[in-house]
């Protein structure tokens, strides 16, 4: 492997999924340790979290990690700090300065980290900071943590991009501002305590005068104090970052949805808000109008609480064909390609069938989940062409209300998900929609499938060419998770027919478990098996 061009080399080991571990590529070869140190060391704390604590030496893995980061300057970070299990793994200094990799820094992470390695941070002498990793001196003496925190991000603070930190201790970072010069995202997190920001706005306000348009995603998780009465102060935080800002992510803050008008809309192209709701929710002006401000959004997760949250574009798409001036009202219109909506489906219908209406040139994925609560006797339908539709998930009663023949409309879908869920209505037929489905699927590159919940599919609808069989012959991926009818006979036969498949999900005894691996054994199968176990 060695023999490929670096270049690609890089591709592979960038397509690797998060969740594998890459340090034992560090191994492989001199090509490979230079080509890996980047993306292990990027983030190092993710990786090592990802380690199971259950294995016997991931405390003392943990312990040699933190040593190691520590000792990777020619002078040391730090002297005369005790780890568990005992002193320090390297007494001498690395023969790498990994730190120099480092572009993304966690707080989350290296708090929980360094309280497993350091026995007890309050009781720990504290020791000499070096002068090279702290901007200035002060006559406080900073806990282990904080000082920590201001080597990591402070010894190469010009290659640092993303920061998450606590609302509370951001202010420690303030003299570091000058040195991030590559800084773009920002992630706040406010723990249930808090009840005052001690810097964080400061922060903020001073990083954007001194590297103006320079950060450009901003994301809030908030309790206590942010869902409180400081809800308001928190939302400053979005704002404080300006116009330039294109994303907003404050999915784990349930208010965040009450302070929109507040938040920069100028450049914004991904907004991300939180899909349930106050209890008393107030919006000066209402939900749509807060929505229209985003003339760039290509992004949008959203609270589906208001059935007229896109009528706006819908008019605006209409009156444009009749004069000059509305034509240019409908330049304004954002090309939004991702919507993820979730709400009653009284909201939930309308809003789906307004976007895909407003928006059928650039939508590229939808997604739809009802809440809980009766069916609504509106259906989900539209008889236009959606030309960049590729992805369609559908989950609750949205998808029994679905009309199946909409999918003939969406040439270019290569993903559909619909989970009818068990509450399925006595005037609906799960026999008839499958047949349809598979006459609708004929005319899209459907290339991965999900029916999940109680579709009643049976062993003739699966293996027949006249039914849904020369649809499936094409899939790479099928999850049939707890569909009703379809047997062990028609899973196998699907097995060897499915020569594209590399992924299949379904449900079966133990027995029928075995059976299917058995299967795969014989025939020698690359496919990728998920059998749920049922009684």
């Amino acid at each position: 492997m060695d023999s490929l061009p670096e270049e690609c080399l890089d591709l592979i080991l960038r397509s690797i999924p998060p969740h594998r571990p890459l340090y034992p590529l560090l191994l492989v070869s001199r090509t490979f340790f230079r080509l890996v140190l980047p993306l292990l060391y990027q983030n190092p704390f993710d990786h090592i979290d990802r380690v199971p604590f259950a294995h016997p030496h991931a405390h003392q893995r943990k312990t040699m990690a933190l040593s190691l980061l520590l000792h990777s300057s020619p002078e040391p970070l730090f002297e005369g700090l005790t780890l568990y299990p005992g002193g320090w793994p390297y007494q001498n200094p690395a023969t790498v300065d990994y730190l120099s990799y480092y572009t993304r820094h966690s707080e989350k992470h290296l708090q929980n980290f360094v309280s497993l390695v350091v026995p007890d941070p309050t009781s720990t002498p504290l020791p000499r900071l070096a002068q090279t990793s702290s901007p200035s001196s002060s006559s406080s003496s900073p806990s282990i943590k904080a000082r920590i925190h201001l080597g990591f991000v402070g010894h190469n603070a010009s290659h640092l991009q993303s920061l998450c930190f606590s609302l509370h201790k951001l202010g420690m970072l303030i003299p570091l501002i000058p040195q991030l010069t590559s800084l773009t995202r920002l992630e706040l997190y406010i723990p249930a305590k808090v009840t005052a920001d001690t810097g964080a706005l400061h922060f903020i306000t001073a990083h954007t005068s001194a590297h103006p348009g320079l950060l450009r995603e901003i994301k809030i998780e908030a309790s206590g104090w942010g869902a409180a009465g400081g809800a308001r102060e928190v939302a400053q935080h979005v704002e404080a970052v300006g116009g330039q800002v294109q994303v907003v992510d404050v999915t784990g803050w349930i208010e965040g949805v009450q302070f929109l008008s507040m938040f920069p809309s100028d450049a914004c192209k991904s907004l991300l808000l939180r899909q349930t709701v106050p209890p008393r929710l107030e919006m000066p002006g209402g939900l749509p109008e807060a929505v229209q401000r985003f003339h760039k959004l290509e992004k949008l997760r959203f609270p589906a609480v208001d059935a007229a949250l896109f009528a706006w574009a819908v008019t605006t798409t209409t009156a444009a064909a009749t004069t000059q001036e509305e034509s240019v009202k409908m330049t304004v219109r954002p090309p939004l390609a991702s919507l993820d909506l979730h709400g009653a489906d009284d909201h939930l219908i309308p809003a789906l069938s307004d976007a895909t209406n407003a928006f059928r040139a650039t939508m590229r994925e939808i997604k739809g989940l009802s809440s809980f609560g009766p069916s609504s006797g509106r259906v989900l339908e539209w008889g236009w062409e959606l030309p960049r539709l590729t992805q369609l998930d559908l989950e609750g009663t949205v998808a029994v209300r679905f009309n199946l023949l909409a999918l003939q409309h969406c040439p270019a879908l290569r993903v559909l998900r619909l989970n009818i869920g068990r509450q399925i209505p006595d005037t609906w037929d799960p026999q008839i929609k499958a047949r349809e489905l598979a006459e609708c699927l004929a005319q899209t590159q459907v290339a991965s499938l999900e029916l999940s919940g109680y579709w009643d599919v049976s062993d003739a609808d699966l293996t027949r060419e006249e039914t849904m069989l020369q649809v499936l012959r094409r899939l790479t991926r099928l999850n049939l998770m707890w569909c009703r009818g379809p047997t062990i006979e028609a899973y196998a036969f699907l097995m060897r027919e499915m020569r594209m498949l590399k992924r299949l999900h379904v449900s079966g005894t133990l027995a029928e478990k075995e059976r299917l691996l058995g299967l795969k054994k014989t025939l020698e199968l690359g496919v990728s098996l998920d059998i749920e176990a049922r009684g």
